[in-house]
């Protein structure tokens, strides 16, 4: 049976409540069957951000998920597997394609997202070829006018109602290490995990 597989992918550093919050919303919604959690293995843009080993954050995001119990809430580390360093989305989609040929695939991002959707690597025939879900972010606003008709369309209804957690990585991260208040931010277990591994400076 033909099934709406979504894939969410992020430097998960650490996951936390509102990735778990997004995914939930899109199950729940109906647009989708199954939501990837996928940890970038070497996100390109956190230069100068101290960033957990990829084998940590994908640990974390199973615990995060393993809390969630949400049936179609998943793991992924096809990003592991293919180790590209850079990692562009048009890659994993073109693996993900490959790996799951019966299924429909779908790709969960923020506004701010699709916003630049067209500075993307090949994001114009992502654009075209791709189905998507995304959850609104504060203080983006998406333009059709960039687009063709149809795309933009597609784009627009790719949209989910609702408000979203806007959790900042950033001040996780300076809570763990000043042990300030993380309840309703990360589970109990990936604070366990982060303090015993001494992540981010804890």
């Amino acid at each position: 049976m033909k099934k709406k597989r979504a894939y969410f992918g992020g430097s998960f550093n650490p996951p936390h409540y509102g990735h778990l919050a997004i995914a939930a919303a899109a199950l729940e919604c109906g647009k989708a069957d199954i939501v990837m959690l996928s940890p970038a293995f070497a996100p390109p843009h956190k230069k100068g951000v101290p960033i957990a080993s990829y084998a940590d954050r994908m640990a974390m995001t199973e615990l995060l998920v393993k809390e969630a119990g949400l049936p179609g809430l998943e793991v992924s580390g096809i990003e592991g597997e293919l180790r590209y360093q850079p990692c562009y989305t048009c890659q994993v989609v073109e693996a993900l394609t490959l790996r799951y040929p019966e299924d429909e695939l779908l790709l969960l991002i923020g506004g701010d997202s699709l916003c630049t959707l067209q500075d993307w690597k090949n994001g114009r025939e992502l654009a075209e070829k791709c189905s998507f879900i995304t959850y609104p972010r504060h203080g983006w606003v998406f333009d059709p006018s960039i687009w063709e008709h149809d795309t933009a369309e597609k784009l627009q209804n790719s949209l989910m109602e609702g408000k979203f957690l806007e959790i900042s990585s950033t001040f996780i991260r300076k809570s763990l290490e000043n042990h300030g208040n993380t309840v309703n931010i990360i589970p109990e277990s990936v604070e366990k995990y982060i303090r015993e591994k001494h992540l981010y400076g804890c």
